[in-house]
């Protein structure tokens, strides 16, 4: 890998857009090759062809048919895109997750916040990630989430805060869990550090997939616990 790159750096210096037409970056999602277009991971047809989820009002009350409406903690969710077997954008996912590929999380960050921009006249104090335990940050090098989180908070004008709550427990991936044993497996983990700063805020939690909502609904629990006044979500994608 080390002897690949080197000569990418060599020929991208001697040949004229050498790097590009000897190694062209290739679609996240389809694996087309991408020509003539400034976004590096996704091609335009791909971008252009986002399967839409369903509204925050027919998700909401899908997740309310899991938990029950009264203990739902968060009153409206935003997400950016599902994913098809035409169109599998969970790739994407995976790539800003496990493979350090954190542009998408700019990138798209930016598309989310605009979608929360145009569907909601909340003015949010805060935008703060899902915290990740730090025995796992450790092992990942970093939160995905904070990326994405960093772009909405800019698009929004509101404060990105990262230090509001801690992860206290690390939980087992919730993929290959029922959607009653997510909701026990996240159940209190959440600890709001700074709980003077919460009261009567209005926040919205930022997270990449959202599948039955038990993790966001966890810390949205616990701000409300501490006195924040309302919580929205917005994640990338609704799995």
């Amino acid at each position: 890998m080390k002897i690949l790159n080197k000569i990418r750096r060599a020929l991208s210096k001697i040949i004229p857009l050498g790097d590009k037409l000897l190694f062209p970056e290739h679609c996240i999602v389809c694996g087309e090759k991408i020509e003539g277009d400034t976004w590096k991971y996704v091609c335009l047809r791909c971008r252009t062809s986002i399967p839409i989820p369903e509204s925050s009002e027919q998700t909401i009350n899908k997740l309310a048919e899991l938990h029950g409406f009264d203990n739902l903690n968060f009153i409206n969710v935003y997400c950016l895109f599902s994913s098809t077997e035409k169109f599998p954008f969970n790739k994407l996912i995976y790539a800003l997750k496990y493979k350090g590929v954190k542009d998408i999380g700019q990138k798209f960050g930016e598309m989310l916040g605009e979608t929360v921009k145009q569907n909601s006249d909340v003015k949010y104090d805060y935008v703060v990630p899902v915290a990740i335990h730090s025995a796992k940050k450790r092992e990942r090098g970093y939160n995905q989430s904070v990326y994405i989180a960093k772009a909405v908070a800019e698009v929004l004008g509101s404060c990105l805060e990262l230090e509001l709550a801690r992860r206290k427990e690390y939980t087992t991936s919730q993929t290959k869990l029922s959607a009653r044993d997510r909701i026990f497996n996240v159940k209190d983990i959440f600890e709001i550090v700074q709980q003077e700063k919460v009261k009567n805020k209005t926040i919205l939690i930022i997270d990449d997939v959202l599948t039955t909502g038990s993790t966001v609904n966890s810390l949205a629990g616990a701000f409300l616990e501490a006195g924040a006044r309302r919580i929205d979500v917005a994640t990338l994608m609704r799995a």
